[in-house]
């Protein structure tokens, strides 16, 4: 029965306060001119125990922890069971929210303010120390960082470890350019530092992008929230009207491996959004922010991910060379066929678009291992492992490489469908791209029906209008296909009220589970799933007899012009009148082969930034 004020360090949080004052002896140069901690005894234990030398402290009220009022002394499982529905308004906002009888973290910024104030006072062309309160931090951060709203939920709710404010977590603001030493009249840098576990921060210094709104800028933001009062009025005369601008813009186990001979490996890197944009507007920093902000488009979540994306592969590849493996990167973009028949093992650092892309490539035995290299941005169903890499990491994925080559690892074959084109002549074209997901074939224009005379295996042909066939693997079951065959759980509701029944959601959730798993099928299944999208219905063309099914083979003639075959949303080829395409299964000889590791051998290893996924 003590207010949080008087709790204590634990003997962990002692050890964390000790490597924190050696680190900043360490790496600090030069010594402090004043010293600031809050009131709360833990803080000040941990001035203490810093061991800073020359150290006067000045104990500061405004430093205190967030005030929670009636949750301050609830353990997170009491809060959930008695104020669940405060946790709920939380969620809306957490920068905004303010627990009953206690602060937002707006309240708390207001706070920092006023520090700020005094330290422009008392330290101008100083160096200062604070110890506080993670909450305490974020706001100092919010503040001297000038975070928007989005930025702060961001970071606060991300999965990353890196992006947490952790106990005896270090945060270094300065004005000097840490390698030019130019000094600025405000903040430019900051670092930030977790000296007892080094693998939960960054550690490396971060610009502090201070990039102002446009006009422009600040409506595209609005837009990206519907409005809720949508009543239209006439300006009075006089008033200059605003006119907002137009914005473009279940698991089959292959067999144990062996021990993976890799002497040369070819990684395979995605480009990422960050970087498409960048070429696409030839522009970089304040200048792409507005382009992109115009767009609707959050800068610094898709810069995060890009640098998320390169720390990661920069790690594989200094994984793979410090066991003396030649590696070569390329971007899947301009890999080749001699990328490939050079390589004992391909790795596609990316997500499944960088796995697809790669595999369409891939002829030949040799493996792919995919790697999602921004798993708290990205499924990477089709990935045998994910790679959460910030900086200051250690090399994680050496760990995977070390299975490899040990044998630790079950195969995993995608058995994947041929697709050959038949002209009016008869003669055949086997297209070089086999399919691992799904193939479509319809007309470019999705506005217009396709019109398409289909064969199912020995089944009588018909000729049909719909939007376009889905043919897919098993692989590709859970993918586009689920999508386009999902019976959603409002059309389960009101057939079973038009059955007379009564709706029990227990009995909703079991027919759409069932529904569910009765679509996907084993990745190495040697026969092919079909869908007629949206396919037309009435007295002219009356009843489609077969709009989904599985199959061996699938024959499909375009009768209209405009056509297109688009192959894992990878390669597109024309598809135009009289043109038919025989999609078929293909033999073991076209499967794709992968890697999967097994749960001995292979554990989940989550608070290192490693994951190994379960196939699809």
């Amino acid at each position: 029965n003590r207010h949080s004020s008087k709790w204590r360090l634990t003997d962990a949080g002692r050890d964390q306060a000790q490597i924190a004052g050696d680190w900043i002896k360490e790496n600090f140069p030069g010594s402090f001119d004043r010293f600031y901690s809050s009131e709360y005894l833990r803080a000040m234990e941990t001035a203490a125990r810093m061991e800073l030398s020359s150290s006067r402290w000045f104990v500061e009220i405004l430093l205190r922890e967030r005030d929670w009022g009636q949750m301050d002394l609830m353990p997170w499982q009491e809060r959930h069971a008695k104020m669940g529905h405060e946790l709920k308004r939380r969620n809306l906002d957490r920068f905004l929210y303010a627990p009953p009888g206690g602060e937002s973290m707006a309240d708390v910024s207001l706070r920092v303010d006023r520090i700020l104030q005094q330290l422009h006072t008392e330290t101008a062309n100083k160096r200062a120390i604070i110890v506080s309160h993670g909450e305490v931090m974020w706001a100092f951060r919010f503040r001297i960082e000038h975070m928007s709203l989005t930025r702060y939920n961001d970071l606060v709710s991300s999965r990353r470890m890196t992006d947490h404010i952790h106990n005896g977590q270090i945060l270094w603001y300065t004005r000097i350019h840490p390698e030019t030493g130019e000094i600025s009249p405000h903040f430019t840098h900051m670092r930030s530092v977790c000296p007892w576990d080094l693998s939960l921060s960054i550690n490396k210094w971060q610009v502090i992008d201070r990039t102002p709104y446009t006009s422009e800028m600040l409506l595209a933001t609005a837009e990206q929230v519907p409005r809720i009062i949508k009543t239209r009025h006439k300006p009075k005369a006089g008033t200059p009207s605003v006119t907002a601008p137009l914005y473009v813009g279940g698991t089959d186990s292959g067999s144990a491996g062996s021990p993976l001979r890799m002497e040369k490996v070819t990684v395979v890197e995605k480009k990422t959004r960050f970087e498409l944009e960048k070429e696409h507007y030839n522009a970089d920093g304040e200048s792409l922010k507005r382009e992109l902000t115009v767009r609707g488009v959050v800068y610094d979540r898709l810069r995060r991910s890009s640098e998320a994306h390169m720390l990661a592969r920069d790690n594989i590849v200094q994984a793979l060379e410090s066991h003396g493996i030649s590696t070569t990167v390329v971007k899947a973009y301009d890999l080749t066929a001699a990328d490939v028949d050079k390589a004992d093992a391909i790795f596609a650092a990316g997500g499944d678009g960088t796995f697809l892309r790669t595999a369409s490539s891939v002829h030949s035995a040799v493996p792919l291992i995919g790697v999602n290299t921004d798993p708290s941005m990205s499924q990477g169903s089709l990935c045998c492992c994910g790679l959460d890499m910030t900086g200051g990491r250690h090399p994680e994925f050496d760990k995977i490489v070390v299975r490899l080559m040990r044998g630790q690892f079950n195969w995993f074959h995608h058995a994947r469908l041929s697709v050959t084109m038949v002209n009016s002549s008869g003669v055949e074209t086997l297209l070089p791209t086999p399919v691992l997901n799904e193939v479509l074939l319809s007309v470019v224009d999705p506005a217009k029906p396709s019109v398409l005379d289909v064969g199912v295996d020995d089944h009588p042909r018909s000729k049909v209008r719909c939007s376009g066939v889905i043919a897919c693997t098993g692989t590709g079951s859970t993918a586009w296909y689920d999508s386009a065959t999902k019976v959603h759980s409002e059309t389960i509701e009101e057939v079973l009220e038009q059955a007379g029944m009564v709706v029990d959601e227990q009995m909703v959730a079991k027919i759409h589970e069932s529904l569910e798993d009765g679509t996907h099928f084993s990745p190495h299944a040697r026969e092919l799933a079909f869908v007629l999208r949206e396919p037309i219905s009435n007295r002219a063309y009356g009843r489609v007899e077969r709009r989904k099914g599985r199959a061996q083979r699938l024959s499909v003639r375009s009768l209209g012009w405009d056509g297109q075959i688009s192959i894992d949303g990878v390669e597109q080829f024309p598809f135009n009148f009289g043109v038919q395409a025989v999609v078929e299964c293909g033999g073991p000889d076209l499967d794709l082969r992968s890697v999967r590791f097994n749960s001995t051998a292979a554990q989940a290893e989550d608070d290192q930034g490693l994951f190994d996924f379960s196939p699809v």
